[in-house]
């Protein structure tokens, strides 16, 4: 019984002041589907991309789902080569402070 009241006693505060308990929240990261074709707008992304910590890998998979071959002509490996290169180069000019592991 004393448990359950010293449980309550830390809950009540805590339900009372709902936006002291974090909370995760993060934009959407989007490729367009011709996204090699507007390499500024990309690294912008992959920016956004890394400020949330996703990894390099998680980058290059969603930029080479994203991949419309008939608009861009690149394969799937062509793209993620590409998306690969575009996260170093978005590190260096757009957001050198973040870091793809």
């Amino acid at each position: 019984m004393k448990k359950l009241l010293s449980a309550l006693a830390l809950m009540i505060p805590l339900a009372a002041m709902p936006d002291a308990i974090a909370t995760a929240h993060a934009d959407a990261v989007i490729f367009l589907p011709d996204w090699p074709n507007h390499r500024n707008q990309t690294e912008k992304t992959i920016c956004a991309a890394l400020a949330q910590g996703w990894s390099r890998r998680q980058i290059v998979n969603t930029a080479e789902n994203a991949n419309n071959s008939e608009l861009t002509g690149l394969g799937d490996d062509e793209a993620a080569e590409r998306a690969d290169a575009y996260i170093d180069a978005a590190r260096y000019d757009d957001c050198p402070t973040l870091n793809a592991s």
